[in-house]
């Protein structure tokens, strides 16, 4: 997921769990992030929980996209 999330940190968590969610959903992890908010919206979360869900799944979106510095070497 990226080098630059603690396995085992409320990121890392809220990463994996909207992959999970978009995987499920057939979205592409770019394509989800508007739909994501709307079924957290839904669940009754506070904004505060949502914008820190968003957060972390944007971030992952953008890792997704930055090489790690071990692939820059090879």
């Amino acid at each position: 997921m990226g080098s630059s999330f603690v396995p085992g940190s409320a990121c890392h968590r809220d990463a994996k769990e909207y992959a999970q969610f978009c995987r499920l959903r057939g979205l592409f992890f770019v394509d989800g992030l508007d739909v994501w908010r709307v079924t957290l919206k839904t669940r009754g979360l506070a904004e505060e929980e949502i914008g820190r869900k968003i957060a972390a799944a944007a971030r992952f979106v953008r890792n997704l996209g930055d090489p790690s510095p071990q692939r820059k070497d090879a």
